[in-house]
């Protein structure tokens, strides 16, 4: 029924054909509606104006920005579009269009909502006589329709096969379905107290942020009273030790839908027992890959927020549409990917590899549930097919690195370029926070892991730095962890690649070891000719105008323990040409943003003449790079030119490159770049140097 209070649309919106038959014959922008400048439309009474400004505000809010002013030179768009990732659903888009401030531009710049889309509404499209098969729900109630939760997993188990493989654990011994574990504790949601299980059951994991909240933790002191019957009752724990709201939510929910053990971190390792803690770290995979769903409450900053909907009083009733005209009511969907993207639970490393090993996800997000399995995304918002291809989503490339491991060297790397961004509060945390998946990419690589550089294709991983695309001006240093692993930073990293380098391992007891080969990985298949490892190894082959000794591979025992040490890992020993140059800092090396940020020319005196860049490490951080030169870099690895990471590739450009610091007879990286192999001639005094290096 038509609202008599509704404001009558203004003369832009009136010029749309707000008829879904009419517009399920029109594809994006063919002709898209004008809806006037920006401050027109943010001022405007007019209901679908006053959408539009919805739209813009609620990305401010989603993305935690301040709020978008529109000015006289933007220009307000509105599209329709029918999307694939969206199971050909129609939809409206909107675009802003400004102009540039400066005359001597000529491109306006384009801001597409696209991932705020406006669809209509159920009853909308009831009143119609098209054959519409998907649209909005008016509103959400304020309880969670348990039914639905119920639908949405069995659709995902009964129909959808190989697509969504049900965890094969289901029944088997744990220490067959998760080696290294015997048994594995539980909440038992029926008799309300901790549970041991030595057969996997049909469970629900838990994944949230801790946060700032007082979270009851099992210890060996309270293991006892949490395992009897009741201990979960409200009531049972005093108010100082209670559940966490999320865990109560969690608790609720997974016995609404029938399910009777629930694993939640906190509860289910004792945490003051570092040898079963380290145990339950090191196979987090197999525990939320094993599990039948996962619960992800990324709704909230710590883990009192609970599960929004799960309760009466969680959530209250959410109007979803609004009316814009006569029987035609319309409203915003905000997708799935970009309410995570901008969640402080996107955020955190620890919940990192347990949402993106589970195999099936419900997500509490922005007091909205939804769904999603490897094939398919469902949310409560929708009705009819509600289903969304999970091959079309903005987060495939994460999704495909850590499920398919076809191209391991390229999946660690999308891997790492996003987990080298998320928070930890304890920066020690690092490795152990992402132990099962490296756990599962020792299994792909078919060797160890070193400080978490994959040993087999180490020459690749140590080529880390700062990706153009990203906001950094620089990485940050990690303390705790060395300077050649990716860990040893915090930043975005992105991972680039013939080497002649002999690694070896210089532990704190003085002991040395070869890093990798063939015959200490009786695992590597000798015939795998993809892997780029030890197999290729030869001789360093200096440029034909430099004469060197570069017969030493071996470590000798030049440096002695004395200063190396204390440190808590390994340090890194080989030989490698060495050479001096100059840097030139360029004026916005500093300036986020920028794409030369961070970036300096490798020079010999003139600045005008470059022979190569370094993508500097800890630049706002050290006085290093103040410092006279020259520096001292060694070289890593050749670049050819070649089109694919395993081809054979011929004409030598460059070598890959490392700036050194020298504290106490150690380097440190503080850098990395590439130098053109006719600069290598031209290195400052000393020259050319094949040197023995130890890196920290």
């Amino acid at each position: 029924m038509a609202s008599t209070s509704r404001e009558p649309l203004c003369g832009y919106c009136a010029k749309i054909p707000f008829d879904p038959q009419t517009l399920l014959n029109l594809c994006r922008y063919n002709d898209p509606w004008s809806l006037g400048s920006g401050p027109r439309v943010q001022g405007s009474h007019c209901p679908f104006c006053k959408l539009v400004s919805l739209v813009i505000s609620e990305r401010d809010r989603i993305r935690a920005s301040p709020p978008t002013i529109l000015t006289k030179a933007s220009e307000v768009k509105i599209y329709w579009e029918v999307s694939s990732w969206q199971n050909h659903r129609g939809a409206f888009g909107v675009l802003v269009e400004t102009a540039p401030d400066s005359p001597d531009v000529t491109a306006r710049t384009r801001t597409d909502y696209d991932k705020y889309p406006i669809f209509f509404s159920q009853d909308t499209v009831l009143a119609g006589t098209s054959d519409w098969h998907c649209c909005l729900k008016p509103f959400l109630e304020p309880k969670l329709d348990h039914g639905m939760v119920f639908s949405w997993l069995a659709e995902c188990s009964t129909g959808h096969g190989h697509g969504c493989p049900h965890p094969t654990s289901q029944g088997v011994d744990l220490r067959q379905a998760i080696p290294g574990l015997a048994s594995l504790r539980f909440i038992d949601v029926r008799r309300n107290c901790l549970t041991e299980q030595a057969v996997v059951p049909r469970y629900v994991a838990l994944s949230y942020v801790w946060g700032g909240a007082s979270t009851l933790k099992l210890t060996k002191a309270n293991k006892a009273v949490l395992s009897e019957t009741g201990a979960f009752k409200l009531g049972a724990l005093s108010s100082s030790s209670g559940l966490p709201r999320t865990i109560q939510d969690a608790m609720a929910l997974t016995r609404a839908v029938g399910f009777r053990y629930l694993w939640v971190d906190a509860l289910c390792l004792t945490q003051d027992d570092p040898d079963e803690l380290e145990t339950g770290i090191s196979v987090m995979d197999g525990i939320y890959e094993c599990s039948w769903f996962t619960l992800v409450a990324a709704g909230g900053g710590n883990a009192d927020f609970g599960l929004p909907g799960v309760t009466q009083e969680g959530r209250g009733r959410q109007n979803l549409c609004v009316e814009v005209a006569p029987n035609v009511r319309v409203g915003v969907h905000i997708t799935l990917d970009e309410l995570l993207a901008h969640s402080v639970y996107r955020t955190r490393a620890w919940t990192f590899q347990e949402e993106h090993l589970s195999r099936r996800v419900l997500y509490f997000v922005d007091n909205k549930i939804a769904f999603r399995c490897r094939r398919l995304e469902l949310t409560e918002t929708w009705t009819g097919d509600r289903s969304v291809e999970v091959s079309k989503r903005i987060s495939e490339s994460v999704e495909e690195a850590v499920n398919m491991w076809e191209e391991p060297i390229r999946d660690l790397s999308i891997i790492l370029e996003h987990y080298s961004t998320l928070s930890l509060s304890y920066q020690g945390d690092t490795l152990r926070a992402m132990a099962g998946l490296l756990r599962r990419f020792s299994h792909a690589f078919k060797s160890e892991f070193f400080q978490g550089l994959p040993t087999a294709v180490f020459d690749i991983f140590i080529l880390f730095t700062r990706p153009e695309h990203g906001e950094e001006v620089s990485l940050q240093r990690r303390n705790g962890f060395p300077s050649y692993s990716w860990a040893g930073w915090k930043g975005r990293k992105w991972l680039t690649q013939h080497t002649w380098i002999v690694w070896y391992t210089k532990y704190p007891d003085g002991d040395t070891k070869l890093l990798w080969g063939p015959p200490h990985n009786d695992s590597f298949p000798p015939a795998d000719a993809r892997y780029v490892g030890y197999r290729d190894r030869r001789p360093f082959k200096p440029p034909t105008t430099v004469t060197l000794n570069e017969s030493n591979t071996q470590p000798s025992n030049y440096f002695s323990t004395a200063k190396t040490f204390p440190r808590s890992y390994p340090l890194l020993e080989f030989w490698t040409l060495a050479v001096h140059f100059n840097i030139h800092i360029q004026g916005t090396a500093k300036v986020k943003g920028d794409r030369d940020r961070g970036r300096a020319n490798i020079i010999c005196h003139d600045p005008l003449t470059s022979h190569g860049y370094v993508q500097m490490d800890g630049l706002e951080e050290m006085a290093f790079f103040e410092s006279e030169g020259p520096f001292e870099f060694i070289l890593l690895s050749e670049e050819h030119v070649c089109h694919t990471l395993y081809e054979q590739c011929r004409s030598l450009v460059s070598y890959h490159i490392m700036m050194l610091e020298w504290v106490d007879g150690v380097a440190e990286r503080r850098g990395i770049g590439m130098l053109d192999i006719d600069a290598v001639q031209h290195s400052l005094d000393p020259g050319p140097v094949w040197k023995q290096i130890l890196l920290a």
